[in-house]
């Protein structure tokens, strides 16, 4: 197995320094920063991309921007996830993702070695993983889910909302208007 981290933070320096002798023989290679637009390219030579996630140390439900996870599920490659509040939610164990104990170093290998073993495995959850996003994580299914929760049901019910597929973030402004505009 060969491991390719992506990205740059706060943990890269002292997970390097950790894995010296791992990238000194090309089994765990560091890619550092690495531009948006290139990203989905590194994502893309992976055959398994791993979202671990520890809970809140502070005990509070695990919260984050679930958008590394929607990238993975639009790549249709298998993912290993912490079975955590938010990724839970959107992942479903053994149909489109496999969810391990958050922390759980030895399951979150086992999970590795299972996916890298079974490419039927990794390609069928990968397939699942995307059909979930298309089916129920779209920028568009977004804004629908926002103004029906804003606006008032008779304001939305006739309307239809099109969001156009672009790779700039869309951004979405709701003013007061009345319903019969």
């Amino acid at each position: 197995l060969r491991f390719l981290l992506i990205g740059d933070g706060p943990l890269h320096a002292e997970l390097r320094a950790a894995l010296r002798m791992f990238e000194e023989t090309d089994d765990v290679i560091f890619t550092g920063a690495v531009a948006h637009d290139k990203v989905p390219a590194y994502l893309d030579a992976s055959d398994v991309l791993v979202s671990p996630h520890l809970p809140a140390p502070d005990g509070k439900p695990f919260f984050g921007s679930p958008t590394k996870l929607f990238e993975y599920m639009a790549m249709s490659k298998a993912i290993i996830a912490s079975r955590l509040d938010q990724l839970a939610l959107v992942l479903k164990h053994e149909e489109t993702a496999l969810l391990i104990t958050p922390g759980d170093s030895e399951e979150l290998a086992r999970a590795i070695n299972r996916l890298a073993e079974n490419p039927e495995m990794r390609s069928s959850l990968g397939r699942r993983a995307r059909e979930a996003a298309v089916a129920h994580h779209t920028w568009q299914q977004n804004a629908c889910r926002v103004l029906q929760t804003v606006a008032p049901r008779k304001a939305t019910a006739n309307r239809s909302i099109n969001v156009a597929a672009s790779s700039t973030p869309a951004v979405l402004v709701v003013a007061n208007k009345p319903a019969d505009d």
